[in-house]
This record gives C-alpha cells, structure tokens and sequence, in this order.
C-alpha cells in the first residue's frame, strides 16, 4: 500500500531517523583538517569511521566533510551520465544514493530537479521538507528539522542557512537559532550565521554571576561590536581589557618595551566557581607589535554551572597555576597576562561562551564604575566600550570610596 501526504512524510522521517549507511572506502574530515580513511558510518549525531588501524567516532560538528571514495565517485558519473533528463523519478533516485552517502548538498539538487519535472513527486517534495495540504503542499519545518540531523560538514552549511531563513520567515526563532548553531559549529567564522544569530542572542541572561577577572583599575578597550570579535562565533560578545593609571595611561616608560606596560604580568582570576578544562601556556610573549597566529595564544577555559564557559586568554608562557580538572573558586588566581597569540600589546581577552562555543552577552557583578565625578558601584551590570573599572576580590581590597 502507497502512503500519501502527511502520513508518507511521517514515515519518511521515521525511515531517516533509523537509517544508517555504511561507506565501503569513504574519508572522514574534521574541522582540523584531519583525514581518517575507512567504512563511515552516520547515526544519531554521531560518525565511526573505522579501518584495520583505528575505529574513530565523532560528534557531527567536528566534522568539516565526508569524501566518497574514488571507487563511488565513480558511480555517481555513470548514474549520472545514464540519467533520463525527464524522469523525476529516476532523479530522485539519485538524489536518495547521494543522500545515503551523506552528499546532502548535491542530493537536494536532485530532489529539486525531481520536483521541476513532475511539481507533486512525493518523494523528493518529502525530501524537501513538504506535506501535502489538500491539493497543495505545504513547508514543514518540524519535518525537514527531523530530516536533516544527519547534515554533515560544511557541504550541508547552505542547506542549514536556508532552513534557517525559512523558520524566521514563520517566525520560529528557537527553531532557526537551532539551525545557525550547526552551521558555525561547522563553520565559526560565517559572516551570514553570525550576522543572524546575533540579535537572536542579544537578550541572553548569564547564568551565574560572573565577577570581572582582575583586580585594579582597567579600560574595556575592545568589545563585541569592534572588528576581531564580531568574525569568530567563539569571541562574539568577548571584550579585551588593558589596566590603566591614574592619568588614563597604559604604560609607564617607552611603551617598545613589555614590562613598561601596566598589563603585563598582572594577575587574572577565575570569574566563578568552575572546573578547568583547558590550560595552554607554552607559547611565547609577542614582541610589541608583532602578533602570532590565534592558536598560539596561551588561555585557560573553564567550564561553570548551567552549561556556561569562560576563556581568558594572552596569558604569559609558564605562568598559570591551574591545571586541567583543578576545581576553582571565584577570584582564585589563574595565573598572569603576557602577549601571546594574536596580541600585538598586553592585554586581557575575556569571554562567556556555551556549549556550543558560542560567544554570549555578558553581565557582572560587584564593580565601580570610574569616572571624573568619581566611582559609581555596580551591584549588577554590563560593561560599555572605553569606559574604565575597578575591581577587587578578598585578597586585593577595594580602595575607600
């Protein structure tokens, strides 16, 4: 028996969430560039790669792309070249054998040309994400939502972007910012993903109270609207802060020099109560204006209560004092800035961040505000670019107000 309409869609999507395929010779890529070669499986979010040397298993953002082997490349050419240009059913057919090889990018292209040549093809206008309403078909985004979780890697980030577009069209923003999370774990620096997601998170209220990481007075010099922050999905509301002296100086002597500069070497501390981790601190410090790749930076990441992250990083090679799996209080000390990484001048990089590595609004708690009226104190609050702060934990006490 033939199901039709939304009944044929449900059992569809139910065929998708169960199925998995077996790749005879296929290359797994991660998002570092790395390639493992054997039989590739997709299920649950999850893919194994397994071979006579190993037998891998990965989340689904960390992976960049799946390549066929040569031996189903080659099958594909000649399904193609056989190909009748008017058989919709034939090129949905197609469109299944690339979906099976997780080729989801090239498999729509095909449930598409299937829709064009015969408009009420159930299959591929199921593929789609459509249910049959009446005479006419109609966009399920709950459907293509159950359809597409085995999306893989940055082939499928086109495929996330335009179902994302469709959901804020019928106004499910949940669903939408769903979307935009696989695309940039995928792909952290997608200027459409980002530049979408952003107003979705704009209203975020942190989850624990979180105290600025440094003693003393210091200026927010860089925040999430500034060119740097706004390219990476991991940085996109991160701030950078550099301490300052009475007179709104960042150095004291010839600022060519390192130690001349206030930030250099001062202490940071853990913004809350955690678990560390991440500890890098091998690299070296920059010379004043030279800058190092990103990854070089030394950081330290902890991970807080209700699914919330914390990095500061440019700390200085060999001085902090955690180490992976060290339980932290507020205001412990972590370690010391220097001007490792993509620091051309010391300062301090700061950011919340979820699970997903997305770069969260910030609010803290327990700080002045500095101004030429004098301190204002803040119980609860945000920072604003240029303005300077103060902040002192137990073992550094605020000056007398």
């Amino acid at each position: 028996m033939r199901l039709r309409g939304a009944h044929r869609a449900a059992a569809v999507a139910a065929a998708v969430l169960a199925s998995a395929a077996v790749l005879c010779a296929g290359t797994v890529v991660t998002n570092e560039g790395k390639a493992y070669t054997g039989k590739v499986t997709v299920t649950a979010h999850v893919v194994t790669c397994v071979s006579p040397g190993y037998n891998r298993t990965f989340a689904l953002p960390v992976i960049r792309e799946i390549i066929l082997s040569g031996e189903e490349r080659a099958q594909f050419e000649i399904r193609k070249r056989k190909l009748p240009p008017l058989d919709a059913e034939a090129h949905y057919q197609l469109g299944m054998w690339l979906k099976a090889r997780y080729r989801h990018g090239e498999a729509q292209t095909y449930f598409r040309k299937a829709v064009t040549i015969d408009p009420d093809h159930e299959g591929a206008r199921t593929e789609l994400g459509e249910v049959r309403d009446g005479n006419a078909w109609k966009y399920s985004p709950v459907l293509h939502r159950n359809m597409v979780y085995d999306w893989v890697g940055r082939e499928a980030v086109p495929l996330h972007l335009g179902l994302a577009r469709q959901l804020l069209q019928l106004k499910r923003a949940d669903l939408a910012e769903k979307e935009l999370r696989r695309v940039l774990q995928s792909d952290q620096i997608n200027a459409t993903a980002i530049a979408m997601i952003r107003p979705l998170i704009a209203d975020y209220k942190c989850r624990n109270r979180y105290r600025l990481p440094f003693t003393g007075t210091w200026q927010a010099i860089s925040g999430p609207t500034r060119y740097g922050h706004g390219g990476y999905s991991y940085m996109l509301n991160a701030w950078d802060f550099r301490k300052v002296d009475e007179a709104g100086r960042f150095w004291s002597g010839p600022p060519t020099t390192l130690k001349n500069h206030l930030t250099f070497e001062q202490p940071v501390y853990a913004c809350a109560d955690g678990e560390v981790y991440e500890v890098r601190d091998r690299f070296p410090d920059n010379p004043i204006g030279t800058v190092a790749p990103l990854e070089h930076g030394n950081r330290v990441l902890i991970r807080h209560a209700e699914g919330e992250r914390s990095v500061i990083g440019h700390l200085q090679k060999g001085s902090v004092v955690v180490k992976v799996g060290d339980k932290v209080t507020q205001g412990q000390l972590i370690g010391r800035i220097g001007n490792s990484g993509r620091s051309g001048t010391p300062h301090i990089h700061f950011a919340i961040f979820d699970e997903d590595g997305i770069s969260l609004p910030m609010t803290f708690i327990d700080f002045d505000v500095v101004d030429p009226t004098g301190p204002r104190h803040v119980e609860t609050g945000p920072i604003e670019l240029g303005k300077v702060y103060d902040n002192r934990f137990e073992e550094a006490p605020r000056k007398p107000r």
